[in-house]
C-alpha cells in the first residue's frame, strides 16, 4: 500500500495516469472524522493481480488512516480492511494491559 502523503502527492500532480490506474476521489466522515477518499484500480504493477478496487480514506486534518476497503477480482462485495471505530483523547484504561503481563527473563 502507498502511504497516503506519497498518494495525496502523486494525486496533487495527476502523476496517476503515469502509473497506469485511474482513481476517483471523494470524501466520507468515519469516527466523526472528515476524510479525504482514493479509490482506485491499481496494476499489477502496484498490487496483487487478484485485487480489483482499494478505497481508502485519510484524515483531512491529520492523514492518519479512517478506512481501507478492497475488492477481489471477480467480486461484488467490498471488504473492509480496516476501518477507525472511534476517536478521542487517550483514557487511562487505554493503557492497560490486555492479557497477562509476565516478566522478561534476566540472563
Amino acid at each position: 500500500m502507498m502511504g497516503p502523503a506519497l498518494f495525496g502527492l502523486m494525486m496533487a500532480e495527476g502523476m496517476t495516469g503515469d502509473l497506469g490506474f485511474a482513481v476517483e476521489q471523494g470524501s466520507q466522515t468515519v469516527a466523526n472524522r472528515q476524510g479525504v477518499c482514493f479509490t482506485f484500480r491499481p496494476s499489477a504493477l502496484l498490487a496483487d493481480e487478484d485485487v480489483d478496487l482499494i478505497r481508502q480514506c485519510i484524515d483531512a486534518e491529520f492523514g492518519f488512516i479512517l478506512i481501507m476497503e478492497v475488492r477481489e477480482a471477480g467480486e461484488t462485495e467490498v471488504e473492509t480492511v480496516m476501518e477507525l471505530v472511534e476517536f478521542g483523547r487517550p483514557r487511562p484504561e487505554d493503557f492497560e494491559p490486555s492479557g497477562p503481563v509476565m516478566t522478561m527473563p534476566n540472563p
